[in-house]
């Protein structure tokens, strides 16, 4: 219904794998600039496969107002690295309190 008020047609999958990478895909889209992005890669863990490194973009205003942006792919300003315990967060201590059958994350 959503998809329908925006006017975009109907998506009909009968592919898991497939409706699975068009969510994904759709979601990255429409939250790539809100945290929410973020949670998302590291619920589905491709977090490796979707950060990058930093690399120095340049960008040349010109007199006529035109605007030329050029990606530097040599200079890499920030070298992105992800440790695989970090898909995981701690769980409260109060937490744990309250159901001791819990076991807290790995690497916590």
């Amino acid at each position: 219904m959503v998809r329908n008020r925006a006017g975009l047609p109907d998506r009909v999958l009968s592919d898991q794998v497939q409706a699975r990478e068009w969510l994904q895909h759709e979601r990255s889209i429409e939250f790539w600039a809100e945290l929410q992005h973020w949670y998302d890669i590291r619920r589905w863990m491709t977090v490796p496969e979707n950060m990058a490194n930093v690399h120095q973009m340049k960008i040349k205003e010109y007199d006529n107002g035109n605007m030329e942006w050029k990606l530097n792919t040599e200079n890499v300003v920030d070298v992105r690295t992800f440790d695989p315990k970090n898909y995981w967060l701690p769980i409260k201590r109060s937490e744990m309190n309250k159901a001791p059958q819990l076991e807290q994350n790995p690497n916590y």
